[in-house]
């Protein structure tokens, strides 16, 4: 375990370098969570723990130690992630992304059998979420700002739908206020 672990981890760096991403914060959030994820599949849950809070405290991240990661991991923003799911090889998360399951009504979290699983290569934008218990498969793109809480299937890109700009017509009778964008000169009494 400890050699797949170290395998991820130079994995994961190397992907932080060639992205340009060597920001001290997401290289730590990186092996933060190696570490924790080692401790807790090793049975020490209570140093899985501190490994798991240092991350939170340090990063702003807040990645289950439970949580199967694959090599190549990339988080440039770590700040605001929120991982209790599994994921393969290559997966990239952009700032205040979540990836877990929906709470009992308890609020206590299932166990990894009922959290999200996520492909290879899997991409998610800023403010992006996969929620529920969906399977993601590989090479999916979710666009900035898109949740997901049904099954998507291989090579899908995700986008939000695009606003409309409505113009409101005035009812009959009121003036549409005009702004002045000169400079209206001194103004003295």
């Amino acid at each position: 375990a400890r050699a797949a672990g170290r395998v991820a981890l130079r994995a994961d760096l190397a992907r932080l370098r060639a992205g340009g991403a060597q920001s001290f914060f997401a290289a730590a959030c990186v092996r933060l969570h190696r570490l924790a994820h080692a401790l807790h599949t090793s049975g020490h849950r209570r140093a899985a723990r501190w490994a798991w809070l240092a991350n939170q405290m340090l990063t702003g991240a807040d990645i289950s130690p439970a949580s199967q990661i694959g090599p190549g991991v990339t988080l440039p923003y770590p700040a605001g992630l929120y991982i209790h799911g599994c994921a393969g090889s290559d997966l990239t998360m952009l700032a205040q992304c979540w990836i877990g399951p929906l709470v009992d009504r308890h609020g206590r979290l299932p166990p990894l059998s009922q959290a999200p699983l996520l492909g290879r290569a899997v991409s998610l934008g800023h403010h992006a979420g996969v929620h529920g218990c969906p399977r993601v498969g590989d090479g999916v793109y979710i666009g900035a700002g898109c949740v997901v809480g049904e099954t998507v299937a291989n090579d899908t890109v995700l986008v939000p739908r695009p606003m409309k700009l409505r113009h409101a017509t005035p009812a009959p009778g009121h003036a549409v206020p005009v702004l002045s964008t000169g400079s209206a000169g001194p103004t003295g009494a």
